[in-house]
C-alpha cells in the first residue's frame, strides 16, 4: 500500500485565512487506480485515528473532466458514517480548489447514496447546495412537555419561559428558538442527557445580536448526545428555512456561537427546495498516512 495524502481543513471560519476556528475536517484521497473505497471498518479506523468531527474520503469519479472534476466522497466521524456533511463538503472543496487551476470553478461530489453535491468557487469563498429540509411545529403536547423537561435537566438554569418556539425538521432535529433575553453563547449544556430527548440533533437558535459577528441575522449552537458540533452545515438547512419565514428574507448571515465560532452565508431557494451555503475554509495541516500502517487495516 502506498502512502496517502491528507489535510486538515477548518471549515466555515468566521473570516478569510483565520485558522483554529470553524469546524475541522480531515480529507484523505485515494488514487485513481483504486477500484473502490476500502472496507467500512478501515475507513472507520482512519477516522478514529484523526479524531476530527469528520474525515472525508475521496476517490476520483469516472465521469470527472478537466473543467468539472468529480469525486466519490464518504464522510465518517469517529462514531459513525455521516450521510451528508456540510463542513466536510466545504473543507474538501477548499482543499481541491486550492490545487486546481483558477479557471476551474465547479466541483461535483457524489455521496455514498448517489446524491450529487455541487461546489462552486466564488472569489475567496466556496458555495455549495444541499436539500432544503422543511420545518414543522412540534404540535404534540406530550412531546413539548418531554422536550422542555429534558432541556431543563441538560441546561442549568433553563426554564420553559426561555423558549420562544419549538420546531422539528427531517424527523431527526429539534429546533428551539430562544428568547433574546437568553445568552445563547454562555449556555452550558450537559450533552449526555440529550440521549433522552428523542431527537438526533438539538439546535438552539436566537436572533439575539452577538458582538462577535454583528452582521449576523441569527445565531445558533448545535448539540448531539456525544457533544457539541462546532459548526454544522446540515443544521443550517432547517435553520435557513425557519429564519427565512421569521425575518422575511431569503439571504441570511448565520453565526454559530460555539467556542470555535463560525460564519455561514445562507440562501434559501424555496421554489426549487434547495439551500445554498457559503463560507471560508483554511488549511491547517498537510501530511501523509503511512502505507505500511494502512496495510495493517486494509
Amino acid at each position: 500500500m502506498t502512502n496517502l495524502e491528507f489535510a486538515i481543513v477548518d471549515a466555515f471560519v468566521p473570516k478569510k485565512d483565520l485558522r483554529f476556528a470553524g469546524n475541522p475536517a480531515a480529507v484523505v484521497r485515494f488514487p485513481q487506480a483504486q477500484a473502490g473505497f476500502p472496507s467500512d471498518s478501515a475507513l472507520a479506523a482512519i477516522a478514529v485515528e484523526f479524531n476530527a468531527p469528520a474525515t472525508c474520503f475521496l476517490l476520483p469519479h469516472p465521469e470527472s473532466t478537466a473543467n468539472v472534476p468529480s469525486y466519490h466522497i464518504r464522510y465518517v466521524s469517529p462514531h459513525y458514517e455521516i450521510p451528508l456533511c456540510g463542513h466536510g463538503t466545504l473543507a474538501t472543496s477548499h482543499l481541491l480548489f486550492s490545487e486546481l487551476p483558477a479557471s476551474v470553478h465547479t466541483i461535483r461530489l457524489v455521496t455514498r447514496s448517489g446524491q450529487i453535491v455541487t461546489s462552486r468557487r466564488l472569489g475567496d469563498q466556496i458555495e455549495f447546495e444541499f436539500p432544503l429540509f422543511p420545518v414543522h411545529d412540534l404540535a404534540d403536547l406530550k412531546q413539548q412537555e418531554h422536550s422542555t423537561s429534558v432541556l431543563q435537566k441538560a441546561i442549568p438554569g433553563f426554564t420553559a419561559a426561555d423558549i420562544a418556539s419549538l420546531k422539528t425538521a427531517n424527523g431527526t432535529d429539534l429546533l428551539v428558538e430562544l428568547k433574546d433575553s437568553v445568552d445563547l453563547e454562555a449556555l452550558k449544556v450537559e450533552t449526555s442527557l440529550l440521549e433522552n430527548l428523542g431527537f438526533k440533533r438539538l439546535t438552539l437558535t436566537s436572533a439575539r445580536p452577538s458582538p462577535a459577528l454583528p452582521v449576523a441575522d441569527f445565531q445558533s449552537r448545535v448539540f448531539y448526545s456525544t457533544g457539541e458540533d462546532p459548526v454544522c452545515g446540515v443544521a443550517h438547512s432547517p435553520l435557513g428555512v425557519y429564519w427565512q419565514t421569521r425575518l422575511s428574507k431569503s439571504e441570511l448571515v448565520a453565526y454559530q456561537s460555539s467556542g470555535r465560532q463560525g460564519r455561514l452565508d445562507v440562501i434559501v431557494d424555496a421554489a426549487h427546495s434547495r439551500i445554498f451555503l457559503k463560507g471560508y475554509g483554511a488549511t491547517v495541516m498537510t501530511g501523509t498516512l503511512s502505507g505500511a500502517a494502512l496495510a495493517s487495516i486494509l
